[in-house]
């Protein structure tokens, strides 16, 4: 067989492989053994003559020549989908397997209850979230796309942005009864509070001052966390004050449950957006699911 005719052999399996996470993940998507996928990799590895993926006994990473493989391979098994599928006359519709990650507390408070109707409307997608509070390796993971709060460092990535919103320092009624109202962010220097654990000093809170600056006040931690769920049960306790993005607490501010204080103090609205791989041609079930999300937050 010409060189040539075994140009794409193996690059639709290692594929896969990075986009569900490892081999046993990927054969059975592909119909077919682990073993065999795990030969198909190697088999392609020894072609390129690089090593593609570190494996071990619980997971596969991607190497740095993997890396850069991938996200041209991607592009291939990509176009080579969309080529066939235009064929078929199919090729507007979304469908086939969306993996997206998310953070945990923001699904749990806006994303998870309106998936089912995202599935209404495209109904031969399938998904495959993964709920996690830390920035998630986008291609290295495999993932059509992610969902990711705040501001965005230089990426190869595309960035689209879906919405905003803010970020407030609540605490109960009974709380701030004992401890005082702050008036000033300095206030809250002898005051408990939670600390998400996801960023490089979980207690400082920066303030914007009014005048272009900053007011950099370190608070002292009660407990920290990389759950916002742990730091909401901490706060309706009456144990210590939070800052979080209003929409994990906007029921309970409006119940009058939480006690919202310092609001003049706030930064400008956080952002938030939905990221995925450079290609080509953005894929329709991504597509779909990044406007459905941008109508949604709309409503």
């Amino acid at each position: 067989m010409d060189q040539k005719d075994k140009l794409l052999d193996g690059i639709p399996v290692f594929v896969e492989v990075v986009r569900r996470g490892g081999f046993s993940a990927a054969a059975e998507t592909l119909g077919r053994s682990a073993s065999h996928v795990s030969k198909e990799v190697t088999r392609l590895e020894e072609r390129l003559g690089m090593r593609l993926l570190q494996r071990t006994t619980r997971s596969i990473n991607l190497t740095e020549e993997g890396r850069a493989y991938f996200e041209t391979a991607e592009q291939i098994v990509d176009l080579a989908s969309q080529a066939e599928a235009a064929a078929a006359g199919t090729h507007d519709q979304p469908h086939g397997t969306l993996k997206i990650a998310a953070p945990m507390s923001y699904a749990l408070n806006f994303l998870n209850p309106i998936l089912p109707k995202f599935i209404d409307q495209a109904p031969d997608v399938q998904l495959d979230i993964d709920l996690n509070d830390r920035r998630s390796d986008v291609i290295g993971e495999g993932f059509d796309l992610a969902l990711r709060i705040g501001d965005m460092p230089d990426s190869s990535l595309i960035a689209r942005k879906l919405g905003a919103f803010r970020g407030v320092v609540v605490g109960t009624p009974g709380f701030w009864d004992r401890y005082g109202r702050p008036a000033h962010p300095r206030e809250l220097t002898d005051i408990p509070c939670t600390g998400y654990s996801n960023v490089r000093f979980p207690n400082r809170w920066p303030f914007p001052d009014g005048k272009g600056g900053i007011i950099d006040v370190t608070v002292p931690l009660l407990v920290k966390s990389n759950s916002g769920a742990l730091s909401m049960d901490f706060v309706r306790a009456g144990k210590a004050a939070a800052r979080l993005p209003d929409f994990f607490c906007c029921e309970e501010i409006r119940s009058g449950e939480l006690e919202v204080v310092l609001d003049a103090y706030e930064r400008d609205p956080i952002p938030l957006w939905a990221v995925y791989p450079h290609r080509a041609h953005i894929t329709p079930k991504v597509r779909a699911f990044v406007e459905f999300l941008e109508r949604e937050l709309k409503t």
